[in-house]
């Protein structure tokens, strides 16, 4: 494994901190661009209807915060929320988009960072370039732009840095437990954190195999993992409604597992032999390099276990999302978990292309190159500009319509501005009935935004609890990040160009033509 040369320390913190800014800027971009202040959809069935008002009346509990909501418990989707309603006093849902967005970063910074190990210094550099160009994209646009979707930038973040900690943690130590804490993290932020706890449980299962996890202590810490799937599979509480989604038969499964892990080189394509093709096409390094690790039997710190634990996290949750939404396995509000399997197969394609040193002969490494590159770019430019952009300019326009009619109810009181409207396109919430309940009660009108209630009411709003003396500071930031968050990119590339340079001036890598024949 690589370890950081003297003088290239300074590198493990600044460039995934330049890719992270990329990536925040980015998505800031957008966020000025298409996003709506207008509450939508779950949010006012989970935060309208249930969190706030019980957190106002002083009767929110622990049950209340990990209730079901579908099949989830969103324990810290609902902290989040509550902390970020305390810190501006209203409910603005793109505050929460911002600070979401946050998440994102620190979790692309993460597996940055994570992979350093794994790689040589010029090899690290065209990953975290990887990274940053890929959840730079507005291929999953939704969670962007929805200020509930917090939960899907958290069960990434706990879930990999939980599969990192266990990896190279000997059983029952303070670094295991934390590893588990991450994991049940990573459950209360969605269900799919079972998974995780599942690829944990089988990696230390094939280190005990291999001989790399020794001593009694293994073993339970094995049934304590296996303990943990059960209850948190029991605690899944079934959806009604939901049955239509699933998938009824092996042939349906197999087609949506193959939708999955085939994006987005399969993209469009419904023949399953093909989609099997796109699959392996992608996936093989990370394959290959689990192999690799079971093989050869490194120590539990090398990376090559992470890349493990991994490969199997990303099959178990396509697995999960073939089977739970079969109709539509891929949607843009899935993207952010997919993309880590393409980061991981990029890290994991540098790592066999520099041990084989197939980059000092152009011809060989071209090939490799394109046959992985040429499927994802191709269909990374696919979603972006025939399914992405379109979507993104038709949810703007949806955006609009809806805080115009849910405004003309709260300033008329006539339902009518709502009733004979198309739900989730022209109003926010599938009930116009239960819409005006809600937006209207004492409750909640108080804490919308000012597009729907005016300034006024956001300024009475901050004059209570801990928005007293933050809800300003919040509000300017916010405004800041609207106007000028985009910056962020320019400034990422900066620091990363930088970066790069002086390396190369030091000659800590090379350049292409001064490698040896």
């Amino acid at each position: 494994m690589n370890s950081a040369p003297p003088g290239t320390r300074w590198l493990q913190l600044l460039l995934p901190f330049a890719c992270a800014l990329v990536v925040i800027g980015a998505h800031y971009w957008l966020i000025a661009y298409a996003a709506s202040p207008t509450p939508f959809d779950d949010q006012w069935a989970a935060e309208a209807a249930k969190l706030y008002p019980h957190f106002f009346n002083g009767t929110l509990g622990l049950s209340d915060l990990i209730a079901s909501h579908g099949e989830h418990r969103l324990l810290m989707t609902r902290l989040w929320s509550l902390l970020l309603l305390e810190l501006d006093g209203s409910w603005d849902s793109i505050l929460q988009m911002l600070a979401n967005t946050l998440v994102l970063g620190v979790y692309t910074m993460a597996l940055i960072t994570a992979f350093r190990p794994l790689l040589s210094l010029a090899s690290w550099m065209v990953f975290a370039s990887f990274v940053a160009f890929e959840y730079a994209l507005p291929c999953a646009w939704a969670t962007t732009i929805f200020g509930f979707d917090s939960q899907r930038y958290f069960v990434l973040l706990f879930s990999f840095v939980g599969l990192v900690v266990m990896a190279g943690a000997p059983a029952l130590t303070l670094r295991w437990w934390l590893a588990v804490l991450l994991i049940v993290a990573s459950y209360f932020s969605m269900a799919s954190g079972t998974a995780t706890a599942a690829a944990a449980a089988v990696l230390c299962a094939l280190q005990i195999a291999v001989g790399r996890r020794t001593g009694w202590r293994e073993w339970p810490a094995l049934a304590l993992l296996a303990a943990l799937i059960a209850g948190m599979v029991l605690a899944v509480p079934p959806v009604v409604g939901d049955e239509a989604l699933r998938a009824h038969s092996v042939g349906h499964f197999i087609e949506a597992f193959t939708e999955v892990m085939s994006w987005p080189a399969a993209i469009g394509i419904t023949f399953v032999p093909i989609r099997l093709l796109g699959m392996l096409l992608l996936n093989w390094p990370a394959w290959l390099v689990s192999l690799e690790a079971i093989r050869t039997r490194p120590p539990l710190s090398d990376r090559r276990w992470l890349v493990a634990a991994l490969s199997g996290w990303i099959v178990l949750h396509a697995g999960l999302v073939a089977y739970g939404r079969a109709v539509a396995p891929v949607q843009a509000r899935y993207v952010d978990i997919i993309m880590l399997g393409l980061a991981v197969n990029a890290a994991c394609l540098l790592y066999l292309s520099q041990k084989f040193q197939i980059w000092r002969r152009w011809r060989p490494a071209a090939v490799v190159a394109a046959l992985w590159l040429l499927p994802l770019l191709i269909g990374l430019g696919e979603s972006v500009f025939k399914q992405a952009i379109p979507a993104i300019a038709e949810q703007r326009a949806d955006g609009l319509a809806q805080t115009e009619n849910l405004r003309a109810y709260l300033e008329s009181g006539d339902i009518g501005a709502l009733l004979n409207k198309t739900p989730l396109v022209a109003i926010p919430y599938g009930d116009p009935q239960r819409l005006a309940e809600l937006a209207a009660s004492p409750v909640i009108r108080p804490l919308l935004p000012a597009e729907l209630v005016g300034q006024a009411s956001v300024e009475r709003a901050q004059q209570n609890g801990l928005a007293r003396w933050t809800g300003h500071a919040v509000a300017s930031l916010k405004s800041i990040a609207l106007r000028w968050g985009a910056l962020l990119i320019p400034l990422g590339l900066f620091l990363f160009a930088s970066a790069a340079i002086l390396q190369w001036r030091r000659g800590r890598f090379p350049l292409p033509s001064q490698l040896p024949p």
